[in-house]
């Protein structure tokens, strides 16, 4: 769960970016992290430009102001597993979290009272003594001094072990605290942190409206203290038969956590005229790995400008499946199955499979559009509609196939 989270939803807020507005996402103390000798600013903005066609990107600058709420100090050491002092272990909920000081060569104090989150505590565990597992139930039977024990025991021979120890302090609630959001190899430099990938995505989007003069908006933007996703889609829409339109959007999300690169999906929002409407998460168009220099970024994101020619074979895809057909015991006995084989809790699994009772649906002589939309609406933590929705493009290919 993150310490700090903000999010943007478009409110018809017309007022315009500037190319100002966007170039200060690159001068935000979260920028540019881990120093890299040919990784600078201006060499940003050079592969990356924007001009005055950023003011057509509508929700752009409230989403840049939200973005510039979320205040932590963000800071990357490399640390010996010997500066780490009195480590505890405390069980908060259901979770447990580790505890300790940093300090120098010296013994001399340098962080203090660092708590563990996200899986940090876990990485630490087992990069260095395969004990997370053994922690977490000698934490559960009050056992906390053997897990110190071991790790006393196990850390001689490896005190010089060196890896980057990435941190954030927090005010939030009024109260300062540090956490360990991450533990990551020294080969590894984070150089494109949520401030870049916002500026590198808006650059793009600028890039589009600069050659096909359609106009966009920026529809949701969560930012944590550690990820980012953003929404991006394009204002005018393109009908697909009588009784549905279709419009391209761009998915973008990165982790400063190591844990994977930013990537950038297309999306397709379906709407029927009933105002019934579900989106598609597309395929992944570009991947920004955090070891690529500006120059490698710029050549994977060319992708995305094939994203218009390729525009016709998607909408010619998407006509393809009967959008206004009535659905019926074979497309619900479809979508069932696949969302019993979904991980997800129990109640709301159930809560997806009664939304589409037979009984109900077919009473109610709902289209494909009214289906996937019903789906959607039931599902509220955003992390699993976005799960949902990179699933709907499967269901949808099944569906095609199921009426051949």
């Amino acid at each position: 769960m993150s310490i700090v989270q903000k999010q943007f939803i478009y409110d018809n807020n017309t007022e315009p970016a500037t190319t100002e507005d966007v170039k200060k996402l690159l001068s935000s103390n979260n920028g540019l992290e881990i120093g890299v000798d040919d990784i600078t600013k201006a060499n940003i903005e050079s592969q990356f430009p924007v001009d005055t066609n950023v003011s057509k990107i509508k929700g752009l600058k409230s989403a840049i102001e939200t973005f510039g709420k979320v205040s932590v100090r963000k800071y990357d050491f490399p640390i010996k597993l010997s500066s780490l002092r009195d480590i505890n272990f405390i069980r908060n909920g259901k979770d447990v979290i580790m505890k300790f000081d940093v300090v120098d060569n010296n013994g001399v104090k340098q962080i203090a009272d660092v708590n563990t989150l996200y899986d940090s505590r876990e990485v630490f565990l087992d990069a260095y003594f395969s004990l997370n597992k053994f922690a977490v139930h000698a934490v559960e039977l009050g056992k906390e001094d053997m897990i110190l024990d071991n790790i006393a025991k196990l850390r001689d021979g490896i005190a010089d072990d060196t890896k980057i120890y990435r941190f954030f302090d927090s005010d939030k609630g009024n109260q300062q605290k540090t956490y360990l959001r991450a533990i990551v190899s020294r080969r590894y430099k984070l150089i494109y942190s949520n401030a870049v990938v916002f500026y590198i995505a808006v650059a793009m989007v600028n890039n589009l409206i600069t050659k096909t003069g359609e106009a966009y908006t920026l529809k949701y933007l969560r930012v944590t203290d550690s990820k980012l996703y953003i929404s991006f889609e394009e204002d005018a829409p393109t009908k697909i038969g009588s009784n549905a339109s279709f419009t391209l959007g761009i998915v973008v999300c990165n982790s400063e956590l190591g844990d994977g690169a930013a990537t950038f999906k297309a999306s397709y929002k379906i709407r029927n005229t009933k105002g019934k409407k579900f989106t598609v998460l597309g395929e992944e168009i570009a991947t920004i790995k955090h070891n690529y220099n500006p120059a490698r970024v710029r050549e994977s994101l060319n992708r995305i400008a094939d994203i218009n020619s390729n525009r016709n074979d998607i909408i010619d895809a998407i006509k393809e499946t009967l959008w206004t057909k009535k659905v019926g015991k074979n497309e619900i006995n479809i979508i069932s199955a696949h969302i019993s084989h979904l991980k997800l809790d129990s109640s709301l699994k159930d809560k997806l499979l009664n939304a589409i009772d037979p009984k109900y649906i077919i009473n109610k002589s709902y289209d494909l559009v009214d289906l996937f939309s019903t789906l959607e609406e039931k599902v509220k933590d955003p992390n699993t509609k976005l799960m949902l929705e990179g699933k709907f493009a499967r269901w949808i290919m099944n569906l095609k196939r199921s009426n051949k």
